[in-house]
């Protein structure tokens, strides 16, 4: 016999699926599971309190979930810490794999919308953010949020069964296996290897802004080299001596010279970048840049 099921667990903005990934969610300390709901091919329907879950109903049956892989794991999380008597089902079916098989929006609401043309809301599950398992099962709309889901789910096997092939079926289930298990790696020497990487990626860091700052000394001193006329405002210890005197490079390796005017050019802003110099003897005296 067919049987839908699904379970609503806390969350909240910070711990959720979505945030931290389904394997560190089931093991976080918050972990529980506040509502489950089944509904079977028979007509019968029963939603609650994980603890007081009817596992006769579900020994040796197919369970069918929207997300069949979110509400396995919540529910073998929830066995282990004692939330939720054990059961064993035959089989477990992800109806929102059929749906995708079939090109079908994945989530229930859109599966839903395109089967049957009609329109679920998700106002309830956002208004579970943040409350405790208490306030959760106390309240009627999310108990008959839960329920609605699991009938929802049964809809969507129901419409979709007959064109899901087996090899479908199958892929479907190893790929959840897999996941399940995981792969066997060396900690330790994945977390020199991360180490070692971070070091890596610090130097690099490190030398590219060195590289950066040489390579941008080196260009300015070329452009000193060439002897280029460049517009340039001009900062001075007395700007009224020194007003309106103009500057100009020589062609002479970092030299520049000033055509008038007795005071000492205390610095030279070019395109942003500051260029400090000396100067020899006024007042038509070689400037040589000192770049920093």
């Amino acid at each position: 016999m067919i049987i839908a099921f699904d379970l609503e667990t806390v969350w909240s903005k910070n711990y959720s699926v979505a945030k931290i990934g389904l394997d560190r969610y089931v093991k976080n300390p918050d972990f529980r599971v506040t509502l489950v709901s089944i509904v079977s091919e028979d007509g019968f329907e029963w939603v609650g309190e994980p603890q007081k879950l009817p596992v006769e109903r579900l020994n040796g049956h197919t369970l069918i979930s929207h997300n069949a892989e979110f509400d396995s794991v919540c529910a073998r999380a929830a066995i282990f810490r004692g939330q939720m008597p054990e059961f064993m089902p035959s089989d477990w079916i992800c109806t929102a794999d059929m749906a995708s098989y079939h090109q079908l929006p994945r989530s229930l609401a859109g599966a839903i919308k395109e089967l049957f043309n009609e329109e679920i809301s998700k106002d309830e599950r956002d208004a579970m953010a943040g409350l405790s398992a208490q306030e959760i099962q106390a309240n009627p709309a999310f108990i008959n949020y839960a329920l609605e889901d699991s009938r929802n789910c049964l809809r969507v096997y129901q419409e979709l069964d007959v064109g899901f092939p087996e090899k479908e079926r199958l892929l479907s289930s190893l790929t959840r296996r897999i996941a399940n298990r995981g792969l066997a790696i060396n900690g330790p020497l994945c977390q020199q290897f991360i180490d070692k990487v971070e070091k890596i990626l610090e130097d690099t860091d490190r030398k590219t802004t060195e590289w950066r700052q040489a390579n941008l000394a080196l260009q300015t001193y070329q452009k000193l080299i060439m002897g280029q006329r460049l517009a340039m405002r001009l900062y001075f210890h007395r700007p009224r001596k020194c007003k309106g005197r103009g500057l100009t490079f020589g062609r002479r390796t970092g030299s520049v010279s000033m055509s008038t005017g007795r005071s000492i050019c205390h610095r030279i802003v070019w395109n942003g970048l500051k260029i400090y110099y000396s100067s020899t003897t006024p007042p038509l005296g070689m400037w040589r840049a000192t770049i920093f």
